[in-house]
């Protein structure tokens, strides 16, 4: 807790200590010694750290300056409040305006903001920061939800989907384990091409924009493995490569990737920015607790039947009941089941109990 840093636009403070940092996304390296003296200067004027952030590429020395002495004279009067503690000292902004401090560049063409309030909060933080983009705010007046109208519903749902389709009738399925997260790339329905290695290809292609975009709204974070569709092409897995590379750069996360393997594998780490999409919207299935399937009904009714086996006396008649869930209600109802019981000299009566899970019952 006391590597405190505060962010802003171009920089970030970081007050206790003497440290200059760049983003190495920034990776011009005469734009980068610019961004280092700089930096010198802000650390001499202020003693404090500096790490100069993405968007202060090709910025003037005078904005980015500003920026770091403007957080170095909000830390002065954090540092010289004398409250009582427990107290709040300081708080981050509000997620929108974060969001726009640490996203927004030349690429988005539209800001929309749906509520009144904010967009003014909005409108007044870009004419501060980052006037030109002003030109790209709208206030959505519409009464279609502007999430449906927009597409990010849509594109939420995709995140809690192992399966993903692709446009061309190709698809994707990602699968998150506790070593890795794999990514397996399948022809699926796509067709049209008499070339089988140009048809790998084009899904190859049309995937990886999807993949990456994936990676990015969930958060993918670890070791990730990609499966492509496996090409022969030295040609053809070049440009896989180039395209992946190209993608990639959209991702503001630092990441590493090898080259692909013989098998079409491609391996990559990255670092995770957020706290992971399923810790916050998912829990464990009731029924699997987490291990992905369920016993099928057969195979439990099959158990019930021994546990009765052993539980009694077979071939003395005996009457049992059995409290279970309505879809093994359902199944040791069939007259295969009913047969096996009969042969056993059991005579079964067959509760439904809500509160059980399907692989639960009780036998009495």
């Amino acid at each position: 807790t006391t590597f405190i840093s505060i962010p802003s636009n171009f920089t970030i403070l970081l007050p206790y200590l003497n440290f200059i940092g760049i983003s190495r996304k920034i990776e011009d390296k005469k734009e980068r010694e610019r961004l280092r003296a700089i930096a010198e200067k802000a650390v001499e004027t202020t003693g404090k750290g500096i790490i100069i952030r993405t968007l202060s590429e090709g910025k003037p020395e005078n904005l980015i300056l500003k920026d770091f002495l403007n957080l170095n004279y909000l830390w002065e009067g954090i540092d010289k409040d004398k409250k009582k503690a427990p107290s709040l000292l300081y708080k981050e902004p509000p997620l929108y305006i974060r969001i726009l401090r640490d996203f927004l560049s030349y690429q988005f063409q539209y800001i929309w903001v749906d509520e009144k309030e904010t967009f003014e909060e909005v409108e007044e933080f870009l004419k501060n920061t980052q006037p030109k983009s002003l030109k790209s705010l709208r206030f959505y007046e519409k009464s279609k939800n502007i999430k449906e109208e927009l597409g990010i519903k849509k594109d939420i749902e995709t995140i809690f989907k192992n399966k993903i389709w692709l446009k061309k009738g190709g698809h994707i399925i990602i699968n998150q384990t506790e070593a890795l997260c794999s990514i397996d790339v399948n022809s699926g329905k796509s067709i049209g091409m008499n070339n089988i290695e140009e048809t790998a290809l084009k899904t190859n292609l049309e995937a990886i924009k999807e993949i990456v975009r994936q990676i990015r709204l969930r958060d993918l974070g670890g070791l990730i493995v990609i499966d492509f569709i496996d090409m022969g092409s030295k040609k053809y897995r070049t440009s896989l490569m180039e395209n992946f590379q190209n993608e990639l750069k959209r991702d503001r996360s630092p990441h590493r990737y090898l080259r692909l393997s013989e098998f079409g594998l491609l391996e990559m780490t990255r670092k995770r920015l957020f706290e992971q999409v399923e810790q916050f919207t998912m829990t464990n299935c009731p029924f699997c607790e987490g291990e992905g399937k369920v016993k099928n009904t057969y195979k439990i009714c099959q158990e019930i039947f021994e546990d009765v086996l052993q539980k009694y006396n077979p071939f003395k008649e005996t009457k049992v009941k059995i409290y279970c869930h309505k879809e093994i209600k359902k199944t040791l109802e069939e007259k295969e089941w009913k047969d096996a019981f009969s042969k056993i000299k059991i005579k079964l009566k067959i509760k439904e109990d809500k509160k059980l899970k399907l692989d639960e019952y009780e036998i009495v």
